[in-house]
This record gives structure tokens, C-alpha cells and sequence, in this order.
């Protein structure tokens, strides 16, 4: 990661009112947590669940720290 794509990764926080790094190698369990994380992705997610339960592959993507293995994780029962 290179230091403008850090600067940027810093700004999209002070954006979201982020003062920490939301993301985590693994899910939280608190939904209040999961809540506030993915705070405006309810549009994802109701395009992302249907489509796996329906069994077709989503593919997600984004730089690193942007919250996919958490977006995954939000999924929950997902199979």
C-alpha cells in the first residue's frame, strides 16, 4: 500500500466518523458493531444474500481494509 492509497484508506475513515480501523480479520459478533461498520451497505447486501442463496457466485472486491472478509462474514447463514 503506498502512501497516497494510505491517505486516501485515512480520509474515507474521517468520512464515515471512523476514528479507528473498523476492520478486522474476522467478523465482530456485537451486531451493534457489525451495524455501525457497514453503515449505507444495506444496498450490497441486498443484492449480495439473494444472490447466494439463489447459488450463484458474487464476487467481491475492493482494496485492502475496505471490509470484504467482513462483508462476507455479515452473510452469516449464507451457504
Amino acid at each position: 500500500m503506498n502512501s497516497a492509497s494510505i491517505a486516501r484508506y485515512r480520509q474515507t475513515l474521517n468520512r464515515w466518523g471512523l476514528s479507528d480501523v473498523p476492520f478486522r480479520a474476522t467478523p465482530p459478533e456485537d451486531p451493534t458493531e457489525l451495524s455501525r461498520i457497514f453503515h449505507g451497505r444495506e444496498k450490497e447486501l441486498e443484492v449480495a444474500l439473494p444472490a447466494l442463496y439463489e447459488g450463484r457466485n458474487v464476487l467481491v472486491r475492493g482494496i485492502w481494509g475496505v471490509g470484504k472478509t467482513t462483508f462476507i462474514g455479515a452473510g452469516g447463514g449464507a451457504p
